[in-house]
């Protein structure tokens, strides 16, 4: 019998938590929303300053050239072939590349 006790208590306890959890990560109501960083506008790859056959640079990897630009959900997948370490797939919102001109 007391067992039994002790497991509804725990249960009890655990439901308490989780609702409190839930509570505190909505959001309160009329809290202005954070704006997404845009990097071009969706299905546009134009708008980004290069596209495919341009030279980027990239602070970890190098100078490489972009192969191939294809739009993934919220962000850009773009792959870029590295003179020094091949060929690698980087996201744009964290690959930070610059066009390098001519």
């Amino acid at each position: 019998m007391l067992s039994v006790k002790k497991k509804s208590i725990k249960s009890q306890k655990r439901q308490r938590i989780s609702r409190q959890k839930q509570i505190f990560r909505a959001k309160p109501y009329g809290m202005p929303q954070k704006q997404e960083k845009s990097f071009g506008t969706p299905g546009n790859p134009a708008s980004l300053g290069y596209q495919e056959g341009d030279r980027v640079r990239h602070m970890k990897f190098g100078e490489g050239t972009v192969q191939n630009i294809v739009q993934g959900g919220r962000d850009y997948e773009v792959t870029v072939d590295f003179d020094k370490v091949g060929v690698k797939k980087c996201l744009l919102l964290f690959a930070k590349l610059k066009s390098i001109k001519f």
